[in-house]
């Protein structure tokens, strides 16, 4: 499967996915919840933060030295 093909299907289901949560009727507990695809940048931007606290964390915290088996 190409990549054109396979960023098709996943554009595609990312549609589908905020389309359907336009469809179905949820009862939110905070104000937040009922925003539209609420969901999909809570987890767009959890999914950054931990990428970019696993980059810190080996940039910073687990590297060791070039010299360290020496």
């Amino acid at each position: 499967m190409n990549l054109e093909k396979l960023k098709y299907l996943f554009y595609s289901a990312l549609l589908i996915s905020v389309a359907a949560g336009f469809m179905v009727t949820s009862h939110p507990y905070f104000w937040w919840e009922s925003l539209p695809a609420f969901y999909a940048v809570f987890g767009l931007t959890g999914s950054i933060i931990i990428a970019a606290a696993s980059w810190i964390i080996g940039r910073y915290l687990v590297r060791r030295g070039e010299d360290y088996y020496d």
